[in-house]
């Protein structure tokens, strides 16, 4: 029985490597892609705020934002998936 378990915590812990890769990826891209529309739209308005000023809370706006909250479902889905399995092959 112990080999067993060996196994699921070995795909568990290549699960949450990966997860963590995928996670990382998405949100270092998802940062650039708002500064680029943070920086386009400063230059577009004309806004007499400064750039660095307008990029800060504009990036803290998105770090509070649902947009930035759903890439956790990176994680959860697959984690929640992963122990219905595991609770499944068990009963």
């Amino acid at each position: 029985m112990p080999i067993m378990v060996i196994g699921w915590v070995r795909n568990g812990v290549i699960l949450l490597l990966l997860l963590t890769v995928i996670y990382g990826i998405l949100t270092l891209t998802n940062r650039a892609k708002q500064k680029d529309r943070l920086k386009h739209k400063h230059i577009s308005d004309n806004n007499p705020m400064p750039m660095d000023d307008y990029m800060a809370e504009g990036m803290a706006r998105y770090n509070r934002s649902l947009r930035a909250k759903l890439l956790l479902g990176v994680f959860l889905f697959p984690l929640v998936v992963f122990g219905l399995l595991i609770y499944f092959a068990h009963v």
